[in-house]
Order: C-alpha cells, then structure tokens, then sequence
C-alpha cells in the first residue's frame, strides 16, 4: 500500500468523522455564527483601545479561529488509543504517522474555509475596507500558516497519547500560546526580547504578519510566507522524530496499546 493510498483513506476516514459530528445546517447556523462572533466580539475591543485597533484584531482573531479548529488535531490523534486501533497502525507496515496526518487533515480545510470567511465577513461588520480580492489571494498564505500549525498540533498529539486525559488541556494552552504570543492581539515585538525570539519559532506567527500585510497594503510578503514556510517545515520534522519514537516504544514493550 503505497503512503497516498494511506493518506488518501485516513483523510475520508476523517471526513466520515466531520459529518458525524455536524451536518451543514449545524456547522452554518451553529458553529461558523459561533466562530464569527468571536470574532466580532474581539475586534469589537478595538473600538475602545483606539483607532486601527478593530482592523489588527480582525485580521488577528480571523486567522485564530482557523489555527483553533486545526488544533482539534490532538485531540482526533488520540482517538486512536481510545477507539483500540493504536497496537494495529502500529503493527502495519503503513507508516502511522500519515496515517495519522490523513485522519485529521479535515482539520486543517475546516480552519482555511473559517478563517477566509471570517476575514470576509468581519471587516464588514465594522466597515473597514477590505476587498473581497485581497481576502482570496490570503487564502494560500492560509493555508501555509494553517498547515504549520497542523504539524504542531500533531507533535502534541503524539505527546498527549501518553496522557488522553490531558488532550483539551494541552489544545486550549496551545491556542492561548498563539493568540498571546503569535501577534494575535498585539505585535510580537511588544514581548520582551527573549519571548520575541521565541514567538518567531511559533506557527502561524510570520503568516499572521504577511496575511495582516496583504490585507492593510495590499501587498504579498513572500518572505514572511517563506519564514512560515520554514517554521512549518521544522515542526513537521519534529513530529515525524515523536512518532517515529512512539512506534518504537509500542512496539518494543506494548505501552500506550489501551486507553489509560
């Protein structure tokens, strides 16, 4: 079975997963207005900080709700240990890392489809002028920046199988990490020097900053899309190595075989 054979059924694996939890009438009128109320209700801030403030926290809330619907990928990773299907991928000859990136890759179109229709429909909310153009050519520096934080979300994952119960603990701080430290609500250089430096290793952080370019001049930082790119690419490789090291384990001594 070859690795897109793999990835092609864990990703409708996935899907089957999504349609089970909502329908499009619940995913419309239940989550989506949930997601752009959240939005609105944190750009709605600016209003009282002062001017420029509603359109940096749109752009910044925007691209949250997309990065906090792909962390759902801890939790749907550890599914695995409670459905009793973990001693299994581990005994085939599939690689269970793509496996695992397959299953939850539904994550990472739900979040891309959120965050453009947020940066849609938000802006409009408070009458700032983003045009709808601008929104569509943001939609693959999204993705760049959702993918980042999809193989973030996986080397979490891999952590928590370890610990299931912790799963919703290790997410919501992962979220809170990006909305602090990410330039969500404030420009990443407001942090101290050293928490600069490390906000710079976080997903989603220079895709935020070429995303909030594209959509106040207009113009595409293809170096801040690169630096995403690259952070992205360094947290894949990460994850690979946790996996590759949580295969070992399983299979030299059974641990992690059952729900702790």
């Amino acid at each position: 079975m070859t690795l897109l054979h793999t990835l092609r059924w864990s990703f409708l694996i996935g899907l089957a997963d999504a349609r089970a939890i909502h329908d499009v009438r619940t995913w419309v009128f239940g989550w989506l207005l949930r997601v752009l109320c959240q939005v609105v209700f944190f750009a709605s801030i600016g209003l009282v900080v002062g001017e420029g403030k509603v359109e940096y926290l749109v752009v910044g809330h925007s691209v949250l709700v997309g990065a906090s619907t792909v962390l759902f990928v801890v939790a749907s990773t550890v599914w695995e240990r409670r459905l009793g299907t973990l001693p299994l991928l581990v005994a085939s000859p599939s690689s269970p890392f793509v496996v695992f990136a397959g299953r939850s890759a539904q994550w990472v179109l739900e979040g891309l489809v959120l965050a453009t229709l947020s940066l849609l429909v938000a802006p409009a909310v408070f009458g700032l002028p983003v045009r709808p153009t601008t929104v569509l050519v943001a939609v693959p520096v999204l993705l760049v920046s959702l993918l980042s934080v999809f193989w973030f979300g996986l080397l979490l994952g891999a952590v928590v199988l370890a610990r299931p119960h912790l799963r919703s603990v290790v997410a919501n701080l992962a979220m809170l990490t990006l909305m602090l430290f990410a330039g969500v609500n404030v420009p990443v250089a407001f942090w101290p020097d050293g928490l600069s430096v490390a906000a710079n290793a976080l997903p989603m952080t220079h895709g935020l900053a070429a995303v909030r370019t594209l959509v106040t001049t207009g113009a595409l930082d293809l170096g801040r899309v690169g630096l995403e790119a690259a952070v992205g690419a360094a947290w894949l490789g990460a994850a690979i190595l946790v996996f590759a090291r949580l295969v070992t384990r399983v299979r030299r001594d059974g641990t992690l075989a059952h729900e702790g």
